[in-house]
């Protein structure tokens, strides 16, 4: 699951929607992981891992959408080279 979810996370940075934080979404999805494990459902596993590679990587960068849907894609990339160093 957490390969699949990397692979949904480097598209949406390959589209510039996110920067990209791949150890987080690793780490949110072994912990999807764990937490489907204590729930010990019988059913619907395949439809759980493809719900969960996709929406992991959208809860872990939420702020990186909202900033695309109200900014514009690669948003962040103007916003550093407006700033003087």
């Amino acid at each position: 699951m957490s390969l699949l979810g990397v692979l949904v996370e480097r598209l949406f940075v390959k589209y510039g929607l996110v920067r990209g934080d791949t150890i987080t979404v690793i780490l949110g999805c072994f912990f999807m992981a764990f937490c489907w494990q204590l729930v010990d459902s019988k059913g619907a596993y395949l439809l759980f891992w493809l719900a969960a590679s996709v929406l992991a990587p959208i809860s872990l960068n939420r702020i990186d959408f909202i900033g695309s849907l109200t900014k514009g894609t690669w948003w962040w990339k103007s916003e550093n080279e407006s700033k003087p160093q």
